[in-house]
């Protein structure tokens, strides 16, 4: 085993003038940083903040958000077995949704997720960032920094990100399988461009790409308002597929 790097006295990210130049630590108030790992699932509830269900079920097939014994802790989510049925979840409190995130020029920006679908070429996937919406597979969200994919292929995944629907850009990240783990990561360089990965296993790239955010003003074509953390999956045959995500990340700067 290596012997690690010590640092008796601390280590820090604060300036030498700072009122915290002598905080012992990383500074975590440079940072906004939501991160859940689902090793449990708080659903939202009067007086409680958690996943917000909304959801478009026909079927009866369609359960809710769930923990499974899994390494890691990994969540579930079911529609029902009717076409076209679809579940979604949004940060709030009961039935409010919180817009916790907002993107600006100037400040960087991070998503990370590790998910799965049952059926990649019946399973539409949403993942990430976007304004509150109830149904983002049948109405396209117009803030949006997301991973996803379209009802019409939704085995070819992309990441998208935009203020408008006419003006958002994407980045195509290659096909999907069948009951396999995807680690999809995007990262805006708070200028002029967003670049997206996506790994079969950490480290792994099976596609990446970058995409221009700037028209005519560093990064004017970013989301400009404040958005929910979601995800979700719309059912496009009768197969009632499961969709598992084992975690959900989102870093930016403050």
């Amino acid at each position: 085993m290596a012997t690690p790097t010590r640092y008796p006295n601390g280590v820090t990210n604060n300036a030498p003038n700072s009122v915290l130049a002598k905080f012992p630590i990383l500074d975590p108030t440079k940072w906004v940083l939501f991160h859940d790992d689902f090793f449990s699932a708080t659903l939202s509830a009067a007086g409680v903040t958690g996943w917000h269900l909304d959801e478009i079920d026909t079927g009866t097939d369609s359960t809710g958000l769930a923990v499974t014994d899994a390494h890691g802790g990994v969540a579930t989510l079911l529609p029902g077995a009717t076409a076209n049925d679809n579940t979604n979840y949004q940060w709030g409190t009961n039935t409010t949704v919180h817009e916790i995130f907002k993107l600006e020029p100037g400040k960087e920006a991070w998503m990370r997720v590790r998910f799965k679908t049952e059926d990649a070429d019946q399973d539409a996937v949403y993942i990430g960032l976007h304004i509150a919406a109830d149904d983002p597979q049948g109405t396209e969200p117009a803030d949006q920094f997301v991973f996803r994919s379209a009802l019409a292929t939704p085995a070819a995944l992309q990441f998208a990100a935009g203020k408008t629907n006419s003006t958002e850009v994407t980045i195509s990240l290659g096909t999907l399988s069948d009951d396999t783990w995807s680690i999809c990561t995007a990262y805006y360089d708070g200028k002029d461009t967003v670049w997206a990965w996506r790994e079969s296993s950490p480290g792994v790239i099976v596609a990446s790409g970058s995409a221009s955010v700037t028209s005519s003003t560093s990064g004017d074509l970013i989301p400009d308002t404040e958005m929910t953390v979601g995800f979700g999956m719309e059912g496009i045959d009768t197969g009632a597929d499961i969709l598992s995500l084992d975690y959900i990340t989102v870093l930016t700067s403050r």
